[in-house]
């Protein structure tokens, strides 16, 4: 029997998947060289919430359909993924028609669905589920007030640099809010959803042009980090992660954390050497972790940085 292999590939505006056939000229059947990936993953390529997911199903091996859903046009504005998830937040996981929304609520799903190892959800019952739930919960920093809070008060970390000045992000906010309200006008049906997302980006601009609340974003920033290089520094005998031998989900939040903080030019006031050495050595060898590298690659993938 002879067979020939050839790539079918089918794209949309959204995203492009790769399926392999074989196809034999003695029976003239052809059939998939492989299932269909069970979960598809509604995914922005600047999202630190989306990668954390990714980071996810990378670590478990597990396959997933990318569709991706550009924050920086506000797809997820648009009325298809509105009416997936009416609050209009990237990611959301599909599994079989049952979308699961929230990162870190996805890696739970993800986790319990798909138990080969690393279990990155341990026993919360355990002493290391408990850690894993306190660590995550540590973890869970707000990035985009920080950052955002640095461009609106640059005195507050002279080191970072921001993408955008004030004015850019004002202006970015209120096309957000106009666009909002537009919206709203056109789709009768998801009016409250639409306005529903406005006084959270109004309280996003209060709060990240007033310093008090940035620096003490900064202040919880450094004693998060005292604490996970503290706990890096007990640690246990040999090369651990942060809490055993195996990379769990605490870790992909650190993980996550430390890549944004250094492509904001950040690294060296949150974690080198010689202020955190412990934290500094576990970021380099993050970088040598497939799972991780492949973030960067998602990143190329879709043209952004972050």
């Amino acid at each position: 029997m002879i067979s020939v292999l050839r790539r079918v590939t089918s794209s949309s505006s959204l995203f492009v998947t790769r399926r392999y056939i074989y196809t034999s000229f003695v029976t003239g059947f052809s059939k998939m060289a492989a299932p269909s990936p069970r979960y598809t993953l509604y995914m922005s390529g600047t999202s630190y919430y989306a990668q954390k997911v990714m980071m996810a199903l990378f670590e478990k091996n597990e396959p997933f359909v990318e569709k991706l859903v550009n924050q920086r046009i506000d797809d997820n504005y648009e009325s298809w993924f509105m009416k997936l998830n009416p609050l209009g937040k990237v990611p959301i996981m599909e599994d079989r028609g049952k979308i699961i929304p929230e990162s870190d609520d996805i890696i739970d799903y993800l986790d319990k669905e798909s138990p080969q190892a690393p279990r990155l959800v341990p026993d919360p019952s355990s002493d290391l589920g408990r850690e894993v739930a306190h660590f995550r919960k540590l973890l869970n920093v707000s990035v985009g007030i920080i950052l955002h809070g640095l461009a609106y008060n640059p005195n507050l970390s002279p080191d970072y640099t921001a993408m955008k000045t004030r004015e850019e992000l004002d202006e970015m906010i209120a096309g957000k809010i106009a666009k909002l309200e537009k919206l709203a006008s056109e789709h009768p049906d998801l009016r409250d959803a639409y306005l529903a997302k406005i006084p959270p980006l109004q309280k996003r601009k209060e709060m990240c042009s007033n310093p008090e609340v940035v620096q003490k974003e900064l202040d919880d920033l450094q004693t998060t980090l005292e604490e996970v290089e503290a706990k890096l520094v007990k640690g246990s005998p040999g090369e651990t992660w942060l809490l055993c031998s195996d990379l769990t989900a605490a870790d992909i939040s650190l993980a996550v954390l430390l890549r944004r903080l250094s492509l904001s030019g950040l690294a060296s006031v949150y974690f080198s050497p010689t202020q955190r050495p412990a934290l500094h050595k576990y970021w380099l060898r993050l970088q040598t972790l497939p799972a991780y590298s492949r973030l960067g690659d998602i990143a190329v993938k879709y043209g952004v940085q972050a």
